[in-house]
């Protein structure tokens, strides 16, 4: 028995490893093809997003500062909705990023949804109308803070439909800078 164990300890132990010289793939006077690799996508994510995350954030704050001023909406649900509307564009451009395709139709899905939601109910309440005020009925003439709310949530699902049809579908190209030998060994 001790005999099998001081075999198999023997034979368990590599051999001399040997290190095989650095290969240069081409010569220095051979043109090599320049490295590129494919990103999804036609633009950059970041260049329809980041509007997005702009339009939600300032009709965000326009109509909180109505909602403040007047005390017309529940300060509270209206920061709870433009911020679950912000949150789900931004789930969309993570889903994008990371190729999830369940999350971002999902995602996709509910912001479109939901901005379209708030833009009709920025719409509707910006328009002149009877308001109750104290037990009485005021007549109020038209809230141009909603109107410019509402056209903002219009412009952050197009954008994001824009994305999903157009500028989200296909490869783009980015070329990598790559180190030549001569310099790579003087750095």
């Amino acid at each position: 028995m001790t005999q099998e164990r001081s075999l198999h300890v023997e034979t368990a132990v590599p051999a001399r490893s040997m290190e095989l010289p650095e290969v240069v793939l081409g010569g220095e006077e051979a043109r090599e093809k320049p490295q590129t690799r494919l990103l999804p996508g036609r633009v950059e994510v970041n260049w329809t997003l980041y509007p997005c995350y702009l339009l939600v954030l300032v009709s965000g704050s326009l109509v909180v500062n109505y909602s403040i001023d007047t005390g017309e909406w529940a300060l509270g649900m209206v920061v709870a909705a433009w911020v679950l509307l912000f949150i789900w564009n931004w789930v969309y451009g993570v889903a994008y990023r990371y190729r999830r395709a369940l999350i971002k139709y999902f995602s996709f899905l509910m912001a479109v949804v939901m901005g379209l939601g708030l833009a009709a109910l920025s719409w509707e309440k910006g328009q002149p109308q009877l308001v109750a005020i104290a037990g009485e009925l005021v007549a109020r003439g038209e809230v141009t803070r909603l109107v410019w709310a509402c056209w903002m949530m219009v412009v952050n699902p197009a954008l994001l439909v824009f994305h999903m049809v157009f500028l989200g579908r296909g490869y783009r190209v980015k070329r990598l800078r790559v180190k030549s030998v001569d310099q790579a060994k003087t750095a």
